[in-house]
């Protein structure tokens, strides 16, 4: 068999020995016949007129690519070219920032010698050390004397490093909150106003802010869109991610109404108790406010309520003569009622406490009559006549009765736009109330949901999440969204059958998005997970800020230089 090549022609080739061959040249003896050449090709220069610190000699290439920067005296910067560059430079400074918080991450075994360098540096530099780490401790020194030392330095850092300048500023001041927090007066007081300004210029701290930002808007377009392809509307949606980040009662009261677990009556119930509870509470602050008026012992004139009585008079009559018995009747009860009240001891009778018990008597006939009947009017004029009288006389009963109409008109207004009244029925109740996480004409924008507020406040405190539940308890869109599910899968099978398959495609991919059941667990479930990772953020949170500072210390190689490593420093 023929030998077999060797893998490379040149293996063998021997360029000394083929030049003697052929020429008779001897590379090797010209060589050492000729001068040893400098190391470097300045070490022969000499300067006359060059002064120390003029050039920075600041590489070890070979002669003629050599790169020669003139220092020279910086010239002084103004404030507001330090802004301009600033601005300008923000973006690659927050860039180094972040560069320098993953770094102990990246490379964990580079950061720990470096500590481990710098560690033994400091304890070189007070004595007690080998004495052969101390340039790591003296770079580091010198970097933060370079950058802050004076303010011209302090100019130049803000302009080049704007971010790293704030981080650092941040470091410092809420250090120092945490080491004066405990002192007393005002030592500790600086240390809360210096942690304070510290939280305020972290760059960490506005990027999260911003962060929540966005995802705050991020949540509310989602919700909005949702709630349109669910039928169910955004609020339920809303309630649904909130309900399962708060958890505990919030959370379960959701989960139990959106799956069918939970009685829908609870939540007619609780909003008929949270009623009641306001009654009994304007009933309370009524009496409370009767107990300080009584005593006012100051006897009130009846000049108002005769004054009533006659415009009363004037109602369905004709020259004196009454033209309607029921009304006749009304008024001359009303009358004797008065005359009985006069009669009996003004010292007890006649204060503002005890006309306020005539006005609940009269107020007591006037309930027997039908309202826009000749008869109520005659009634409201003798009531109306009893509270102008104590209210002219005893100025803090008109507070006390303010009050109390406004918590009457409210209770009303409840029973009457959301049926909460035990006349109506469980089903009509349950669907005003569910009108109140709708923001619309029928629910005068808004008017009814602040009308549930008043519920939650008052005695209902979970009326909210038990209604989002149930709007979201079905699996199948409401609304026009049922409409378009229902067709939605012939409309894909369409597009496919015509060649336009991901146009069917996607349209089936919409499908999920419609079920307020699905959207409602996904929902609750963000809310939920959202919850549990906070509980390990605070933990965490405060390694950023160390961590790069740890990102920024000197290399730990064998060739470690100082000087390059401000160099490169002085750039970030």
């Amino acid at each position: 068999m023929p030998a077999q090549p060797n893998a490379n022609v040149f293996d063998q080739f021997d360029p000394d020995a083929y030049l003697k061959s052929t020429s008779g040249f001897d590379p090797d003896a010209y060589l050492r016949s000729q001068p040893t050449p400098p190391k470097n090709a300045f070490d022969q220069f000499d300067p006359p007129t060059a002064k120390a610190g003029d050039w920075d000699v600041v590489s070890t290439k070979p002669v003629g690519d050599w790169d020669v920067v003139h220092q020279g005296s910086p010239q002084p910067m103004s404030w507001s070219e330090v802004g301009s560059q600033a601005l300008r430079n923000t973006p690659s400074s927050a860039v180094q920032f972040g560069s320098d918080i993953l770094q102990p991450f990246i490379h964990p075994i580079d950061t720990a010698s470096n500590l481990k360098n710098l560690g033994l540096g400091i304890l070189d530099k007070v004595g007690i050390g080998s004495g052969e780490h101390a340039q790591y401790a003296d770079a580091v020194g010198k970097f933060y004397a370079d950058r802050y030392g004076g303010v011209e330095n302090v100019k130049r850092a803000l302009a080049n490093d704007p971010v790293g300048v704030l981080g650092d500023l941040s470091m410092l001041l809420t250090g120092g909150e945490s080491a004066l927090a405990r002192a007393p007066g005002i030592v500790g007081k600086a240390g809360e106003i210096a942690g304070a300004a510290g939280r305020a210029v972290d760059p960490l701290r506005a990027a999260a802010g911003a962060g929540k930002a966005i995802a705050k808007g991020a949540g509310y377009v989602g919700a909005e869109g949702l709630g349109l392809t669910t039928g169910a509307g955004s609020e339920p949606i809303r309630i649904a991610a909130r309900s399962g980040y708060e958890g505990g009662e919030a959370g379960n009261a959701f989960r139990e109404n959106m799956r069918g677990l939970a009685p829908i009556e609870d939540a007619v119930e609780d909003a008929r108790k949270a009623v009641g509870q306001m009654r009994q509470e304007r009933g309370n602050a009524y009496r409370t406010a009767m107990q300080d008026i009584g005593m006012d012992q100051k006897v009130l004139n009846f000049d108002e309520i005769d004054d009533a009585l006659r415009q009363a008079g004037g109602v369905k009559t004709f020259k004196g003569r009454d033209l309607a018995p029921s009304t006749a009747n009304i008024r001359h009860q009303l009358a004797d009622v008065v005359d009985e009240w006069r009669a009996l001891d003004p010292a007890e009778f006649h204060t503002a406490e005890g006309l306020d018990a005539l006005k609940q008597r009269i107020g007591d006939v006037r309930d027997t009559t039908q309202y826009g009947t000749p008869e109520r009017l005659v009634a409201d004029r003798v009531y109306q006549g009893v509270r102008r009288t104590i209210v002219a006389q005893a100025p803090d009963y008109a507070k006390a009765m303010n009050a109390y109409q406004e918590a009457s008109n409210l209770i009303k207004e409840m029973e009457k736009t959301l049926s909460i009244n035990p006349k109506a029925s469980v089903d009509t109740t349950l669907r005003k109330l569910q009108s109140v996480l709708r923001d619309n004409v029928t629910t005068a924008y808004g008017r009814r949901a602040e009308l549930a507020d008043y519920l939650v406040n008052a005695g209902a405190p979970r009326l909210m999440e038990k209604l989002a539940g149930q709007a979201l308890g079905s699996w199948t869109p409401r609304g026009w969204g049922r409409l378009v599910a229902t067709e939605l899968p012939a409309m894909a099978a369409g597009a496919i059958g015509a060649g336009t398959a991901g146009a069917g495609v996607g349209a089936l991919a919409t499908l999920p998005a419609m079920s307020p059941r699905l959207v409602g667990e996904i929902a609750h479930g963000a809310g939920r997970a959202a919850r549990q990772a906070e509980r390990f953020s605070p933990p965490l949170s405060f390694l950023p800020r160390p961590a790069r500072q740890i990102g920024r210390l000197p290399p730990s190689n064998e060739q470690f230089d100082p000087d390059a490593y401000l160099r490169q420093s002085a750039n970030q």
